[in-house]
C-alpha cells in the first residue's frame, strides 16, 4: 500500500492533538486551571472520540466527514471565546462543577466525534481497498507521527 494513503491519519493526528492543545488552554482560563476541570475536559473528549469511533463505521466516504471537521473546527474555537460570556456573569466568578460538564460537552463532544468517525470510517475505507497489508498499525503510526 502507497505511503501516500496513510495522510489523513497522519492529517487527523495533527488537527487533533492541537486542537486538543488549543482547548484546554481556553477552557484552563475559563474553569480557572483546577485538576478537576482537566479530568472532566479529557473524559468528555475521550467520550466523544469512543461514540465517534461505534458510530463511525456506518459513514461511508470520510472525506465528507474530513471537510464537515474543516468547517466544524473554527466554529468551534468562536464558541469557546463565546459561550463563556453566556455562562460567567462577573469576571471573577467561579463556575460550578455543573456548568463545566454543560460547556464542556457543548464545546468537544461534535468535534472529538467527528474525530472518532474519521478515523474509523478512513480505516475502514483503506482496508477494503487493499486487503493483504496489515493496516491497523500503520494507521496509529501515522496518527501517532502526525500529533509529535
Amino acid at each position: 500500500m502507497s505511503e501516500k494513503k496513510f495522510i489523513p491519519f497522519f492529517v487527523l493526528g495533527f488537527i487533533s492533538l492541537s486542537f486538543q492543545i488549543f482547548l484546554l488552554r481556553e477552557m484552563m482560563v475559563v474553569f480557572s486551571g483546577n485538576e478537576v476541570s482537566l479530568g472532566i475536559i479529557l473524559s468528555l473528549w475521550m467520550i466523544g472520540v469512543f461514540c465517534g469511533s461505534v458510530l463511525g463505521v456506518n459513514f461511508k466516504k470520510f472525506t465528507s466527514l474530513a471537510i464537515f471537521l474543516g468547517i466544524l473546527l473554527p466554529l468551534d474555537l468562536i464558541a469557546v471565546r463565546i459561550l463563556k460570556t453566556f455562562f460567567q456573569k462577573t469576571p471573577t466568578q467561579a463556575l460550578g462543577i455543573s456548568t463545566l460538564f454543560l460547556y464542556s460537552f457543548l464545546v468537544t463532544f461534535f468535534i472529538c466525534f467527528l474525530i472518532g468517525a474519521w478515523f474509523v470510517s478512513a480505516y475502514k475505507f483503506f482496508s477494503f481497498e487493499e486487503k493483504s497489508v496489515p493496516l491497523a498499525g500503520k494507521s496509529y503510526a501515522f496518527e501517532a507521527m502526525g500529533s509529535i
